[in-house]
């Protein structure tokens, strides 16, 4: 089986700026293109596929497209809510509105089926107590059947604030596909495939992608690289040689690059 595993769009970030907002646009379409060139089995959109549980009618229009090309391609697309989308009960989730495109919404306690890979999981969970709770019963669902973990939550160490720690994950699963921290990482087993765009300058330098793999070796995953996403350039230097080292920075980008700078050694007077 082949699965493409995505995570953080955030359809919506920066609704203020055109261009920025377009570029998260842009990052879902090319997601969109190269799950369709990779002819996966299914696409996990791991959370906060919009930015506000309240999106944009664009944003919401830009979504349910691309799952619908997904979808008419034969791909099956499984999707969970992130914090980014949590509503008040009772209330309808902008994620479970993608179900009219051809997406499933997976919750806790439910399961999709996808080639004899059963995908449990659910939306983020904000207390600890339960979220073990529901994992222990997710994980009493498997008996011994190839399954994958799809969930919104933050894993300590790479989430400082995380409410589990890896040993918590249950072994019942083999894969585990997380969503939440904006940087891509492998922990064979259990992987982030970090947001889609760059959701802030703090993320200046890291690549943009997802995760495709087969279920059962997850150690062998392949990170693909998107590369429409605006770059996002680190600059470090002291006052006196800033400029020499902005001179030295490529140009040439199909974007214009947002610069992150940190300069220390100003003359007295200057910001």
């Amino acid at each position: 089986m082949k699965l493409v595993h995505a995570a953080d769009l955030h359809l919506g970030r920066f609704l203020r700026s055109p261009e920025r907002r377009q570029d998260f646009i842009d990052a879902l379409w090319e997601l969109v293109e190269k799950a369709l060139e990779l002819e996966p089995d299914a696409v996990v959109l791991a959370g906060d596929i919009f930015d506000s549980p309240r999106p944009n009618a664009r944003e919401l229009w830009e979504a349910f497209r691309g799952v619908r090309e997904l979808a008419r391609a034969g791909v099956r697309v499984v999707v969970v809510n992130g914090n980014h989308e949590r509503v008040a009960p009772g209330d309808v989730s902008p994620v479970a509105l993608l179900g009219g495109a051809g997406a499933e919404l997976l919750r806790w306690g439910e399961e999709v089926e996808v080639k004899g890979v059963r995908f449990l999981g659910g939306g983020y969970v904000p207390n600890r107590d339960l979220l073990l709770k529901l994992l222990d019963e997710a994980a009493g669902k498997v008996r011994g059947d190839l399954a994958v973990l799809v969930m919104h939550q933050g894993v300590q160490p790479h989430v400082p604030q995380g409410r589990l720690y890896p040993a918590e994950l249950p072994d019942a699963f083999g894969y585990i596909a997380l969503g939440h921290y904006h940087k891509a990482h492998d922990q064979g087993r259990y992987a982030y495939p970090g947001s889609t765009e760059y959701y802030d300058a703090s993320e200046a330098g890291d690549e943009k992608g997802f995760f495709v793999l087969d279920p059962e070796r997850p150690e062998e995953k392949v990170f693909v690289r998107l590369q429409k996403v605006r770059p996002h350039i680190k600059v470090e230097a002291p006052w006196s040689a800033l400029e020499e080292r902005l001179r030295e920075l490529e140009l040439g980008y199909p974007k214009k690059p947002v610069l992150v700078v940190r300069t220390w050694g100003a003359p007295e007077g200057t910001r």
